[in-house]
C-alpha cells in the first residue's frame, strides 16, 4: 500500500502545514531510520529549531512517531505504521544503533522479548537498543 505524507496527516486529524508534511515525508523516505531533531533541522532553512520541535511533538502525541531514547539523552524518532492500522502503532520493536557509524535503525520485524516484572509494577512500554554493526558498515 503506497503511503503518503498527507494521508497520515489526514488520519490523524493533523493540520496539513509545510513542515509537518517534509518531516513526515522525510520519515517515510527513510522508513527504517531514525532521526534526531538536529538531523530534521537540516532539512530546510525555512524551519527554526522551535518549529520542528513542536512538529515532533505533534507527530509524536498522535502517533505518527515514536520516540526511541539512548544513551546520550538526545532522543531520535522513527516513523510508526499508523498508516496500516489508524488505531495503532507498533513502535515496541527492537532498535539497532550501529556502533560505527551511529545510525538508529528501526527493526520491526523483531519484537521486543515480553519483559517479566514483579507483581505490583505496572508496564507502559519498553524500550530495546541493540548495538552492534550495521549491514553497510558490515561490508
Amino acid at each position: 500500500m503506497a503511503v503518503d505524507a498527507k494521508s497520515i496527516l489526514k488520519s490523524k486529524n493533523l493540520r496539513i502545514t509545510n513542515c509537518r508534511l517534509e518531516v513526515v515525508q522525510h520519515f517515510i523516505d527513510n522508513q527504517s531510520g531514525a532521526f534526531c531533531q538536529r538531523e530534521l533541522e537540516t532539512l530546510s532553512e525555512a524551519y527554526d529549531r522551535v518549529t520542528i520541535y513542536r512538529t515532533l511533538i505533534s507527530l509524536l502525541n498522535a502517533g505518527i512517531v515514536h520516540k526511541i531514547p539512548n544513551e546520550t539523552g538526545v532522543a531520535n524518532y522513527a516513523l510508526s505504521h499508523v498508516y496500516e492500522d489508524s488505531e495503532k502503532h507498533f513502535d515496541q520493536h527492537i532498535h539497532f544503533k550501529c556502533e560505527q557509524c551511529g545510525k538508529i535503525e528501526c527493526l520491526e520485524d523483531h519484537k521486543v522479548p515480553e519483559v517479566a516484572i514483579p507483581t505490583g509494577y505496572k508496564l507502559s512500554k519498553v524500550n530495546l537498543i541493540v548495538d552492534g554493526v550495521c549491514l553497510q558498515c558490515g561490508k
